[in-house]
């Protein structure tokens, strides 16, 4: 798994900090389980799935946080900052 970066991005990490803010008040939290969805919100890409740049994972965004479930062994050290 690796970051996508920031010059090929739409909304450079918008999505998981937009989507907390326009949240309704009566929703404690949301679960993203569509691969795509979870590597838009978080943009981040993937090669868990040929041909597609997802990443087996699932998100968990509340107010104040966003976790991402993912095995650990998939994840490699940022390559810019």
């Amino acid at each position: 798994m690796l970051r996508h970066q920031c010059e090929q991005a739409s909304r450079q990490v918008q999505g998981a900090k937009g989507l907390r803010r326009r949240a309704g008040a009566g929703a404690g939290a949301l679960l993203v389980t569509a691969l795509d969805e979870v590597a838009w919100l978080l943009n981040l890409r993937g090669g868990d799935v040929p041909y597609n740049p997802v990443f087996v994972s699932y998100a968990l965004l509340t107010h104040d946080a966003a976790t991402l479930y993912i095995d650990a062994g998939k994840v490699r050290p940022p390559r810019c900052v």
